[in-house]
């Protein structure tokens, strides 16, 4: 749950007067359990761990294989939102091996053909035909693709691995940028340990909510630094170039710049509160606004 503040006390304190009346307490149930415990078994007594940070074309077969089987443990439990899509679905899992709860792997299945089709269905989503915004590197993809994914299921997969629990559209906004200098098929950015990006925004974003830009790491992964500053937003002390605040004042509304930099290596004392952390050393990362 989030509860917005304003960088000032009477918020906190009405904050933290809230959470003092949340509490939260277990509930037995009498009936059978809803589908299988999550046992060390059922995840493959450790072989998805390190699958939690592959995308799906970069598993191995093992990693597969336990994947689908615990796919086929949960999948009478966990049915399409879409129940109208429910017949589809299972004959979908049936022919890739699914059926009555348990997983067979089709005979004489190619791999190397199933990673590659995973791949090239993940990167559609960046044509801009799936764009409900497309301008200077930014994109967000369209509503139907976005938080309530209905039928959309490579969609759902997708955003699993690049943007978990995403919102619906109505909710909040979620543009991710993509660098032009890099092929179309590379959905991170890139730094060297000794460069860095500097984005420059002409104003505050015109936003009735709040706005943030957050930075993550290959295993998209909020991004460890000795600052704990994982994002950057109008939340943040954001200064103007002549280093006065830019949320100090709800008039002024000129140009500001964000730094982003390898987190290992600090900037000069004018850049620090508007120095967003990017792995340290270099390396592919992620910029998502919000």
């Amino acid at each position: 749950m989030r509860i917005v503040i304003k960088n000032n006390d009477a918020d906190l304190e009405e904050v933290q007067s809230i959470q003092s009346q949340v509490s939260m307490a277990t509930i037995e149930r009498d009936e059978e359990p809803l589908t299988a415990a999550l046992t060390p078994a059922l995840l493959g007594n450790g072989s998805l761990s390190d699958a939690a940070l592959l995308l799906p074309f970069n598993f191995s077969a093992s990693q597969t294989t336990h994947t689908l089987q615990l796919l086929a443990q949960f999948a009478a439990a966990n049915p399409p939102i879409d129940k109208s899509d429910q017949s589809r679905v299972t004959s979908m899992l049936a022919a890739a091996g699914i059926k009555n709860g348990t997983y067979t792997a089709p005979a004489g299945i190619d791999y190397t053909q199933v990673y590659t089709l995973i791949g090239e269905e993940f990167l559609a989503l960046l044509d801009p035909l799936n764009h409900a915004f497309d301008q200077n590197g930014w994109f967000i993809l369209h509503p139907s693709l976005s938080g309530n994914f209905g039928v959309e299921y490579t969609a759902r997969a997708y955003i699993a691995w690049f943007g978990y629990l995403q919102l619906a559209d109505y909710v909040a906004a979620y543009p991710t940028y993509l660098d032009p200098a890099f092929p179309a098929t590379q959905v991170s950015l890139q730094l060297a340990a000794n460069e860095s990006y500097i984005m420059t925004f002409s104003e505050k974003p015109p936003v009735t909510g709040f706005w943030s830009l957050t930075a993550y790491n290959s295993s998209n992964y909020l991004v460890p630094n000795s600052l704990d500053r994982y994002a950057l937003g109008d939340r943040s002390n954001l200064t103007y170039s002549d280093g006065t605040r830019v949320y100090a004042d709800a008039s002024s509304n000129g140009a500001f710049s964000i730094l982003i930099q390898p987190a290992d290596i600090a900037p000069g004392a004018n850049w620090t509160d508007n120095w967003l952390p990017s792995p340290a050393g270099g390396g592919q990362f992620t910029v998502n606004r919000k």
